[in-house]
């Protein structure tokens, strides 16, 4: 009776209270969707970075704990995505210059002398935990040709040509005298990123400097890795293969062959069949028999390899736009068109907003990360990094699609 007596006296309270409760969870969800974006991504990986220019390689959102382990390669892959990033903004932002020249200095505090029979002009660079490959000192040199775009300091846009002059010629003299230290890797699949790395590397290197030498090793590089391909009949996608593919052909203005454009098709076929389109994880991809690993690093649910597959199709879009027209290509870049779409939905799940934050128990520094749906949501650099770039491509999808190149 009291109750009723109460609710009855008071029913303009309470009502206004209802009332004011939805509209602010409705504000809420809606600010809280902001972050599922690129602007989110970005955010995490801004605010995980460390005074020395490292970042927090894995972090447990639901603990709030920084895990061990680093990874120089992912490292550079991060700043990399960051400096495109930063390219796609209409203007220069300072805080994010801070960023990357913090991230860069820390990353080439690894910088070795090659060898003695090394030219003195050389640099290599080396970590233990990336098991000195070439994919790490070709994408430092990406990283500060991409970053010294941004800056305005003529003497830091020179320090960074310079220094990814010296790492070029590292990466030669090593590869060239058979040096264990950038020595072949034993798997296929890490050494396709690296070759395509590599050949991302020297497209950058000649668009900075017009040196002929550097044009000429792409050009070589790219005939081994299409021949490679077409003849093993390796439709898989490989998305610095196709990252560094379109670079190169954006670089020379031309048109692929047409047993290249053939190639594009075949594999945004194959790719096609690999993409769950109905379920809990709608979006994502199976894994590729073609390349089939059987190891733990590949599961369905981890949205990196979901955004690496959007960030080749983007690329692999672009090339198709380059091939001569027809209803094979348009057809193939409408089916990529829709494929990025559906791959978002599975990327944005997994992405932590202010909603997460309020009602499930994340922490407010992992605002804007992407976790990988394990029992500890542990998010690691390289999935907002994949991330960031997958919103990007997105973005520009529908002007791919358009011939916008």
């Amino acid at each position: 009776m009291f109750f009723k007596k109460l609710c009855t006296k008071y029913k303009l309270f309470w009502y206004t209270t209802f009332c004011v409760t939805f509209c602010l969870i409705i504000v809420s969800y809606f600010i809280a969707e902001n972050y599922r974006s690129e602007k989110g991504a970005s955010r995490y990986i801004l605010n995980h970075q460390n005074l020395d220019g490292s970042y927090d390689y894995i972090y447990f959102p639901k603990k709030d704990a920084v895990g061990y382990g680093y990874s120089l390669i992912r490292h550079f892959g991060t700043l990399y995505a960051m400096s495109d990033y930063g390219l796609s903004l209409p203007t220069a932002q300072t805080h994010l210059q801070e960023h990357l020249h913090r991230g860069i200095t820390f990353g080439l505090t690894f910088t070795v002398p090659c060898d003695r029979q090394a030219p003195i002009s050389s640099l290599c660079l080396y970590y233990e935990h990336d098991g000195g490959t070439f994919g790490t000192p070709s994408l430092a040199i990406v990283t500060l040709l991409m970053a010294s775009e941004l800056v305005h300091d003529e003497a830091l846009q020179n320090s960074y040509l310079s220094t990814s002059i010296a790492l070029e010629n590292g990466i030669a003299h090593m590869v060239t005298n058979g040096n264990l230290m950038y020595k072949a890797t034993a798997t296929p699949r890490i050494a396709r990123f690296e070759e395509g790395q590599l050949l991302l590397a020297l497209t950058h290197l000649h668009k900075a400097t017009s040196t002929k030498s550097y044009l000429k090793k792409a050009s070589q590089l790219k005939d081994v890795i299409v021949s490679k391909l077409i003849k093993q009949k390796d439709y898989s996608l490989h998305h610095w293969y196709t990252l560094g593919l379109n670079e190169y052909y954006s670089l020379r203005d031309g048109t692929p062959t047409q047993k290249e454009c053939s190639y594009f098709i075949k594999t945004t076929e194959h790719i096609h069949t690999l993409q769950v389109t109905e379920g809990e994880w709608i979006g994502a991809f199976q894994e590729d028999q073609l390349t089939a690993t059987g190891s733990d690093l590949y599961k369905l649910h981890d949205p990196t390899i979901t955004s690496a597959y959007v960030e080749g199709l983007g690329a692999l879009s672009s090339l198709l736009a380059k091939c001569p027209t027809s209803k094979e290509v348009t057809a193939s870049q409408i089916k990529i068109t829709t494929m990025i779409d559906l791959a978002m939905l599975h990327i944005t799940k997994q992405q932590i907003t202010l909603w997460d934050i309020m009602f499930r128990g994340f922490s407010f520094n992992s605002l804007g990360g992407i976790y990988r749906n394990d029992s500890s949501y542990s998010i690691q650099i390289d999935t907002p990094q994949h991330a960031l770039s997958a919103y990007m491509i997105h973005s520009k999808v529908g002007a791919l699609l358009d011939g916008d190149n």
